[in-house]
């Protein structure tokens, strides 16, 4: 009886082993992965489509905004705050009526709060590990976690479901916050390969060849415009990206830095690494030799910093290290505009509101706090 159990176990294992290779090979080809040594197919006509009708507003608003000089911000304060219950919360952002924060908290959940009621409405799970990126668009979201997915949630007021669960063999290390037309998704692998995905459908539309040289992936964000991206690695090397070819095009190189977040700048020509050091660089994108503002570390050591420019106009540029929060006018960057220390626990995630005058942050002990500056 006992080796008929010990066989039994034995085929059991090895079912086990075939059937993960078999899921590993239908996950690459979910995602479309190019075999080694071949070119990745062409970005699909839809997608360049919705790039260029992107960039075709966008280069309209910068259009209007020049006549309508964007009010200088010199005051920053917490409207309120709110816990999202045991764990830590690594990811936030903002629409015109909801924060959505997601991280350990909630069992992985990515939990929607009604601004208006100030209350949580509706908490969506399925992940099995740490969310680390959200991305809202329209009335979809989108959530990056350490499992190896990214889930598309959908649904009004208390309602919150999954409609999609796109899955990455080798996993996904960042996404892009701002989506292509509302709908296409720009996600970093742990393979450290760009994968273009299209939240509607919850396909995977194309993956690049692997990047070898310069560190891991860490961090990816998509222009304004659409076009183009910046993807930051550990290795201190920020890579600037033609999405219409998805191939890289510019890189810059910055000794010693580990690239925690980036940002564009709605002015489209300023773009924010914030590095895992607390240090935040800021580029002029129409010349890449060196930075155009560098802000030194001020928190704890081995603390990381996040930035985010205002969604209104870029005029401003909110910085998060530690417990400190401060906001720089780019019009008068040494000076810092308005500063504030929380005493909550640490930043761990920063982003503004779609109407440029509120920010929200969430930190490490799982509490959110939403601002208004004046």
């Amino acid at each position: 009886m006992q080796q008929e159990l010990a066989h039994a176990l034995q085929r059991h294992e090895a079912a086990c082993y075939v059937i993960a290779g078999l899921q590993r090979e239908c996950d690459a080809l979910r995602q479309g992965a190019p075999a080694p040594g071949e070119a990745p197919a062409g970005v699909p006509d839809a997608v360049t489509a919705a790039m260029a009708q992107q960039e075709a507003r966008c280069r309209e608003d910068r259009r209007r905004r020049k006549g309508q000089p964007a009010p200088g911000r010199s005051r920053v304060t917490v409207s309120h705050d709110f816990a999202v219950g045991s764990g830590t919360a690594h990811c936030v952002c903002g629409t015109a009526d909801h924060v959505y924060v997601a991280g350990t908290a909630e069992a992985f959940g990515v939990v929607r709060y009604d601004l208006g009621r100030q209350c949580v409405a509706a908490v969506g799970r399925g992940h099995t590990n740490s969310v680390h990126t959200l991305a809202a668009a329209g009335d979809a979201l989108a959530s990056a976690a350490a499992d190896g997915t990214v889930r598309v949630w959908r649904g009004a007021a208390e309602q919150l479901h999954c409609a999609h669960t796109l899955r990455f063999a080798s996993g996904v290390r960042a996404m892009g916050r701002r989506l292509i037309g509302g709908q296409y998704a720009l996600c970093a692998t742990a393979g450290d390969a760009l994968a273009l995905a299209d939240l509607d459908s919850g396909v995977t539309l194309l993956t690049t060849d692997p990047t070898t040289d310069g560190g891991t992936f860490s961090a990816v964000e998509v222009h304004p415009y659409g076009t183009l991206a910046a993807v930051g690695t550990s290795g201190g090397r920020l890579a600037l990206h033609d999405l219409r070819q998805m191939a890289e095009d510019t890189t810059v190189h910055v000794a010693g830095a580990d690239v925690r977040q980036i940002d564009f700048s709605v002015d489209c020509f300023s773009v924010a690494a914030a590095l895992r050091s607390g240090a935040v660089l800021v580029w002029d994108l129409r010349q890449l030799d060196k930075p155009l503002h560098t802000v030194p570390a001020r928190g704890e050591d081995g603390v990381p910093a996040y930035a985010a420019f205002d969604t209104a106009a870029g005029r401003h540029l909110a910085i998060a290290s530690g417990r400190r929060l401060e906001l720089r006018d780019m019009t008068q960057f040494d000076a810092v505009a308005s500063e504030l220390t929380v005493e909550k626990g640490l930043f761990s995630g920063l982003a503004w509101a779609p109407d440029g005058r509120h920010m929200v942050s969430c930190s490490v002990d799982g509490v959110v706090q939403v601002y208004q500056t004046e």
